[in-house]
């Protein structure tokens, strides 16, 4: 009996395990691509004289929240606080106040809510409601764009305060409120009727307000009249820096003193503390935020006031202790470098020596040898030969070259020196003379209503390689083979100056003209701007 007893409880057992495991659906079935959707609100979207302090969302299917506090867009923003709650497919808002009076509500969830499976998340998932008599039918919209770049700002704040209100952006959050896409459009909607300030802020902090300086912020010059008809209102951000510059760091020795600041500056000057100029010469590096102090005199160590300017015209005065002492600088290599492709020298390549250091040239005659085809040997003069830039680091010979196989340059060191240090080491440069033209041109019209305009050529890397003052005719030669893009900057005042905003807030940049696309430049090839294509015309 025992026995029949076990054997019936092992089918038993049996048959239920199998019904259990068929009931489960099959591994590697079709995913889930649905998004969820809404099947009821509380309130129903588009109500009426709404009362209360709660909002409930039903879907078709269990949902999770992501990001909500990010995602979140509530306006307009009233500071009221509430608590979330997920019950399956059951969503609730429960605020901490009733709704305000005679307000349309509008809430955009975006990318909040996904389900559970897939984490498909709601697409269009807005509600909108009125505590009053009726909905606000107010909206504005446009793009926002960066100043420099003209590229779409995505995920930037685009913000309403109203005119005839105290608070501000720099100190308060907004009363309107949304985001730009990933295009840079945006859209403020259910806005009441009436005067505004309308800002674009890159807010990185998450604090809907605009107190850091290295936040890009847009705004216009007077406030917009918002209605259901408001015209489109497009922005441009810009940073604006109101920092002056500060001196971080500095590096002492004998020849030279190194200034380290914490940006780049636009302009540097140093006068004794009577005032009266110092006896030295200074250079920049690339980015503009290291100065390197020579001295022209012996023994100048001592205080000198010291001014810098960064781009945004932010200045500062400090006085530094400027003393040469120590160790020497490192000078090590070459005294000067040649524009080359290794050992070959272009016909359409200019002569230009490039020191490390700024030079004296204490004897002009002679200063420098041009050997051409071996044969063909001339001693040139400064400045009849020879010319020197402004910072006494490039020098450029103005003879004509005529060889056909090679050129030697030969640098005389007792008559070129640097300004202060030792004497550079003998440097004999010898260079074949290529055929092959590896560089080309750019030329168009400038057609303009502007007296005053900069017109910018950019390369691939985002580096301004040309700056061109008010010409009427764009004339390049000698680009070097890459992808340029062309912007041009509006002196709409005329005041000789390029305005990029102003810390007020409602002082407006000046207009930049972005040239459509891109340039690719080759070699031996010259393009020209002109019909079909889009012009210079601004």
């Amino acid at each position: 009996m025992r026995i029949y007893l076990n054997l019936a409880l092992l089918l038993y057992i049996t048959f239920y395990i199998y019904s259990c495991a068929s009931i489960g659906t099959p591994e590697g079935g079709p995913k889930d691509a649905q998004a969820p959707k809404l099947v009821e609100s509380l309130p129903v979207s588009k109500s009426l004289q709404v009362s209360g302090k709660t909002i409930q969302l039903v879907f078709d299917e269990n949902i999770r929240l992501k990001d909500l506090n990010r995602q979140l867009i509530i306006t307009p923003n009233t500071n009221n606080t509430f608590e979330t709650t997920v019950s399956k497919n059951t969503l609730k808002l429960e605020f901490e106040k009733p709704f305000e009076p005679n307000t349309t509500y509008f809430i955009n969830f975006r990318e909040a809510v996904e389900d559970v499976t897939e984490g498909n998340k709601a697409a269009n998932l807005s509600l909108t409601f009125s505590t009053g008599t009726f909905l606000d039918s107010g909206q504005v919209k446009g793009t926002v764009r960066e100043l420099y770049s003209n590229a779409a700002e995505a995920k930037t704040n685009v913000v309403l305060y109203p005119a005839n209100d105290t608070t501000t952006i720099r100190k308060h959050k907004p009363f309107y409120f949304t985001q730009t896409d990933d295009k840079g459009n945006y859209q403020l909607q259910n806005v009441k009727d009436g005067e505004y300030r309308i800002y674009a802020h890159q807010d990185r902090n998450n604090n809907m307000i605009y107190d850091n300086d290295n936040e890009r912020i847009g705004y216009l010059g007077n406030t917009i009249k918002v209605s259901s008809a408001t015209p489109e209102q497009n922005l441009t951000t810009v940073r604006i820096d109101t920092k002056k510059p500060l001196v971080e760091s500095s590096n002492k020795f004998v020849e030279e003193y190194q200034i380290n600041y914490n940006e780049g500056l636009s302009a540097f000057n140093i006068l004794q503390l009577a005032k009266t100029p110092a006896p030295f010469v200074y250079l920049s590096d690339k980015r503009g935020n290291k100065i390197t102090v020579y001295p022209t005199a012996p023994n100048p160590s001592g205080k000198y006031l010291v001014s810098a300017t960064d781009s945004a015209g932010n200045s500062r005065s400090d006085t530094l202790n400027i003393a040469f002492e120590g160790k020497k600088a490192s000078r090590a290599g070459e005294a000067y470098t040649l524009k080359t492709e290794g050992s070959e020298l272009t016909k359409d390549t200019p002569l230009d020596l490039t020191f490390k250091v700024p030079i004296k040239i204490v004897e002009p005659q002679g200063a420098l040898t041009l050997v051409q085809d071996s044969v063909n040997r001339k001693v040139l003069n400064f400045p009849a030969d020879l010319k020197l830039n402004p910072t006494a680091t490039v020098l450029s010979i103005a003879t004509p070259l005529t060889a056909k196989k090679s050129v030697q340059i030969i640098l005389d060191t007792t008559k070129v020196l640097p300004v202060s240090g030792d004497r550079f080491r003998k440097q004999n440069t010898r260079l074949t003379i290529s055929n092959k033209v590896n560089t080309g041109g750019l030329s168009g019209k400038i057609t303009t209503k502007y007296k005053r305009y900069w017109v910018e050529v950019l390369n691939k890397a985002n580096e301004i390689v040309y700056t061109l003052d008010s010409p009427k005719i764009l004339q390049l030669e000698g680009l070097a083979p890459d992808t340029y893009r062309i912007r041009v900057k509006i002196d709409e005042d005329n005041n000789g100056q390029w305005r990029a905003g102003n810390a007020d807030l409602t002082t407006i940049p000046e207009k930049i003209f972005y040239y459509p696309g891109s340039i690719d430049i080759k070699a031996n090839w010259e393009i020209e701007i002109k019909e079909p294509d889009p012009l210079l015309s601004f």
